[in-house]
């Protein structure tokens, strides 16, 4: 063998040996974050579950006379033309009188639902939260039409609770102050 021959043996295999470490750092570099991207993906796969679980329970719920029932008790803006109408409904059935001066004050604390945890590892948080109205009125009647009106706004399909009540007797009849709420989110 000539010189340049064995030249160039010994620099193939230097590059050869070269090559083989340069492939086994970065086996070593990528071993790592090989790990961490299946980690990754199947955190993402225990989420996607998860939220195709909630996909399927909304759909079933949409289907389902539940669904406009809930979303009756606690709609998305508070209406307050709505809860005006369904009072003064309501007191009128039962011969109360609704007195003119209502006020509505929207509180500014809200509950949250705690974190919501999927089956498996891993937390989502839920931005869901429930907002308060108080609504502050009188009624003047007798004890028997309060008592069914108190029973309306306990079986009606929005949320009312209510806070407080005054009694203060009039002439012939009773006038009942009431401080409740309702929730919307």
């Amino acid at each position: 063998m000539k010189q340049e021959e064995i030249v160039f043996l010994v620099l193939l295999i230097l590059i050869s040996f070269l090559g083989i470490y340069t492939l086994s750092l970065f086996s070593q570099r990528v071993k790592p974050l090989k790990a961490e991207v299946l980690s990754l993906k199947q955190e993402m796969e225990v989420k996607e579950k998860y939220i195709q679980k909630i996909k399927e329970t909304y759909e079933n719920l949409s289907k389902n006379e539940i669904y406009s029932l809930i979303q009756t008790a606690l709609p998305e803006k508070p209406d307050y033309s709505d809860i005006l109408s369904f009072l003064s409904q309501k007191a009128t059935a039962h011969g109360l009188a609704l007195s003119s001066k209502i006020s509505f004050s929207e509180k500014k604390k809200s509950e949250t639902l705690p974190e919501i945890q999927p089956e498996t590892q891993g937390t989502l948080t839920s931005p869901f939260s429930l907002k308060q109205l108080e609504i502050s009125f009188s009624v003047i009647g007798n004890y028997n039409g309060f008592r069914g009106f108190l029973k309306d706004l306990e079986f009606s399909q929005r949320h009312f609770k209510v806070k407080k009540i005054e009694i203060s007797p009039s002439k012939e009849n009773f006038e009942i102050k009431m401080l409740t709420e309702v929730y919307h989110y």
